[in-house]
């Protein structure tokens, strides 16, 4: 018993350095580029993908990293097991339940505000893009950012407000219990089920919904519109929600026996996903921006294939 449970505080151990050292990077790596995009915002390149919605893509992207860092948190504080005299398995707590239930909210509310945040960016992005070169013969007319934020604002303030309607459900008319969550943000509790499912649900709608006008504005200019870079990123992102189905149908997790390492590999998944949403999102559509600016810097024109509009000034108002 006692080789048993050194083996399984080990392994635990390595599970939490590992999550660790996922969220130091996706934190480190969302953090610099969102500063680069600041930095160079006055450059022709950055300014043509607008800036201001870059930043709202990068702030989704760092809300994620959050939940992951709550995610840490918990999975660091976790549940103690061990067995008793009589054999029956007791529990010696290192977080309240009160914290407990504090940082799974985080947990929930970063990942759900942080794809919504990218999902609805990209979709005023390329809704503004479109207005522009929808109307060639009004092409001096200005069409700023603020213009397109209705879209924006509704769909930010339904998934706030399904969150609150979350909250208060879970608070004050299906409670939590002890069995719902396993002192780990992996929650059975069936309205947590019911909310999450409508909520990724209204996402999904979005991401389909940047999907069309990114295949309507293909054969734009790619610096403007970011198209095949959107259509790439909703590629990665639908292979990587296959693999995601296909792991959760596969009985691997299941098939643990010790509680403990099975709650660690849950979060373990579950911080690794956010780690490559998070990661698969800066690289895609952010990312380029900042390569095209080294370029220029090192060779002194930007990489070949890029093009410009009038000549390296952009026509669009950011």
């Amino acid at each position: 018993m006692a080789m048993s449970g050194t083996t399984t505080t080990s392994t635990f151990i390595w599970v939490t350095s590992f999550c660790a050292v996922l969220s130091g990077l996706a934190l480190l790596y969302t953090v610099t580029l969102w500063s680069l995009i600041y930095m160079y915002r006055q450059k022709p390149i950055v300014a043509m993908s607008q800036p201001v919605f870059l930043y709202n893509i990068c702030g989704g992207s760092l809300l994620i990293v959050l939940s992951m860092i709550a995610n840490i948190c918990v999975l660091a504080n976790s549940e103690l097991y061990s067995i008793d005299d009589n054999g029956v398995t007791t529990t010696t707590s290192t977080m309240s339940n009160l914290s407990l239930l504090i940082l799974c909210d985080i947990h929930s509310w970063a990942v759900t505000i942080g794809l919504a945040l990218v999902f609805t960016a990209l979709l005023c992005k390329i809704y503004r893009i479109k207005l522009i070169t929808d109307q060639p013969l009004r092409r001096g007319v200005k069409i700023l950012p603020k213009h397109v934020m209705i879209p924006y604002a509704m769909i930010m303030v339904t998934i706030i407000s399904l969150l609150i309607a979350w909250v208060i459900v879970i608070h004050f008319h299906d409670p939590y219990t002890e069995d719902d969550f396993d002192k780990s943000c992996q929650s059975q509790n069936k309205s947590d089920r019911i909310f999450s499912n409508v909520i990724f649900g209204l996402i999904g709608c979005v991401s389909v919904a940047v999907i069309i006008l990114a295949w309507k504005i293909r054969h734009i200019n790619e610096e403007l519109g970011d198209s095949k870079r959107i259509l790439w990123l909703s590629v990665y992102l639908f292979c990587f929600a296959i693999i995601h189905s296909i792991l959760l149908i596969l009985p691997i997790i299941p098939n643990i026996e010790n509680v403990k390492i099975q709650v660690a590999v849950l979060d373990a998944y579950d911080t690794l996903k956010s780690f490559l949403i998070s990661i698969g999102i800066m690289s895609f559509i952010v990312l380029p921006r900042i390569y095209c600016v080294w370029y220029e810097y090192k060779h002194g024109h930007l990489p070949e294939g890029v093009e410009m509009i009038g000549a390296g000034r952009t026509t669009v108002n950011t």
